[in-house]
């Protein structure tokens, strides 16, 4: 960040393409596909469309933002607006990212961009996407591409929003692109390959000029379930299922992996995924998207204690664990930004200039 930009930062966040939609994207496919049911792939058939069609009323959002009196925005650099072809460049969405840096500079927003959220164009998914390990190459030419053109602009670079959540739901549960099911070791590979991903382009990125003076790091959705009662039948039923599901969301792996470089992804039922960068990966911040406190019951079920409120995903709004997410990381030594998703809306982020861990002390801090 510039040393005009205040080390506490409140904004709002988005993907471009949730608002705005797009064609010819993994997304934009799957939303037109029926199950082996032949229902819609999306209940109800809906298709994004253009969203709140923020691409075209940024400055109308933007203008919002502002009047709200807070200092920061976070948005998605969209691949396929960028390169929609591989190989060729869109002028036009560069201009556009332009005018919309251009308008966030103007209202004293300071912009914070993703170059990866669960969105890319249909060309690379078509080469096989993350699961190949060949293809990391042409993320990493991507990073270069947005990062030579806004990187004067933009001070804060999240390469990816949660790698961990689009293994699990595109390959394991089915509710994202390309919708398969219980493919565990295809889910570990997808999400070892975002991480290598990551660590390339973090690598690309510092290696061009002005890429010392931004910050780069990843986003990380953050996750606890448990039964709902505490009897010694949810112990023994549901305390598994729970260990399963808190593992798989890769927690754990992803913060092991930044510590040491070596990557681990141990599912049940097979799919053992390794890989050792053979140094510390770098990052210099990490964001915890805090969704809620998934309790469940013995029909797995998900559901809400007397005087919590639940939210749209369905998960139980449980504040207390906001505290628990600045102790998930004692060993880090980078900052940690905290995004508060409430119902399926990024309503709040904010940047803990403060929140830096010492690993030798083994220090927490509270958000």
């Amino acid at each position: 960040m510039s040393t005009s930009t205040p080390s506490f930062l409140v904004g709002t966040a988005i993907s471009v393409y949730q608002n705005s939609g797009g064609t010819d994207t993994n997304w934009s496919e799957f939303e037109l596909k029926r199950t082996g049911s032949g229902k819609p792939s999306i209940k109800g058939g809906v298709t994004c469309g253009k969203g709140a069609n923020f691409w075209e009323l940024y400055e109308e959002d933007i203008k919002r933002a502002a009047s709200l009196k807070l200092n920061s925005f976070r948005l998605s650099i969209e691949w396929n607006r960028i390169e929609p072809t591989r190989g060729k460049i869109d002028e036009a969405g560069i201009a556009r990212y332009h005018q919309i840096f251009d308008c966030l500079h103007r209202h004293k927003l300071e912009p914070m961009v993703t170059l990866h959220h669960f969105v890319h164009p249909n060309w690379f998914e078509n080469l096989g996407g993350f699961t190949k390990e060949a293809n990391i190459p042409i993320f990493v030419e991507f990073a270069r591409t947005a990062f030579r053109h806004f990187g004067s602009k933009v001070k804060l670079w999240a390469t990816f929003n949660e790698p961990g959540v689009m293994g699990f739901c595109g390959w394991i549960y089915g509710t994202f692109p390309p919708a398969k099911i219980i493919q565990w070791a295809t889910a570990g590979r997808h999400m070892c390959n975002m991480l290598r991903a990551h660590t390339a382009a973090y690598q690309a990125i510092k290696a061009m000029p002005g890429g010392q003076g931004v910050q780069v790091g990843l986003v990380h959705n953050y996750m606890i379930y448990e039964p709902y009662t505490d009897t010694w039948a949810a112990k023994w039923y549901l305390q598994p299922v729970c260990n399963t599901m808190q593992y798989i969301w890769g927690t754990d792996i992803l913060l092991k992996y930044f510590q040491t470089g070596k990557f681990l992804w141990q599912a049940p039922f097979g799919g053992r995924v390794e890989f050792d960068e053979g140094s510390k990966p770098g990052l210099d911040f990490i964001g915890m998207n805090y969704y809620g406190r998934v309790r469940i019951d013995w029909k797995f079920a998900t559901l809400c204690k007397p005087g919590e409120t639940m939210g749209d995903m369905p998960f139980a709004l449980y504040g207390p664990d906001m505290f628990q997410v600045s102790n998930v990381t004692p060993w880090v030594t980078f900052r940690l930004i905290v995004t508060l998703l409430l119902g399926q809306l990024f309503l709040f982020f904010c940047i803990i200039q403060s929140a830096i861990f010492s690993f030798l002390s083994n220090s927490t801090a509270t958000v």
